[in-house]
């Protein structure tokens, strides 16, 4: 489930595919940190994105596009500190 403070992470070569198109509005609204990887600096999903990076692809990567691949992945927020100061020392150590 998608909450409040995730981060997520998208990649497209064009920025503009249908999937894209459709998820972004509600990804807007829920006030989520987007991560874009596009081919178009100008595409709808670049501006829409916190932090954008510019890639550069020769060929897409499914060869012969029996399975479209997903454009979206959900990062959930890391997990909370141990309770117990020893153990951040111990773990970071």
């Amino acid at each position: 489930m998608i909450m409040s403070g995730d981060v997520i992470l998208a990649i497209s070569f064009s920025g503009q595919t249908e999937e894209i198109n459709k998820i972004l509005p509600s990804l807007a609204r829920r006030k989520l940190t987007i991560i874009s990887m596009t081919g178009h600096e100008n595409s709808k999903l670049a501006l829409m994105s916190d932090i954008h990076i510019k890639i550069y692809i020769d060929r897409e990567g499914y060869r012969y596009r029996l399975v479209k691949p997903a454009p979206i992945t959900w990062l959930p927020p890391p997990p909370p500190p141990p309770p117990w100061p020893w153990a951040t020392r111990w773990l970071c150590a």
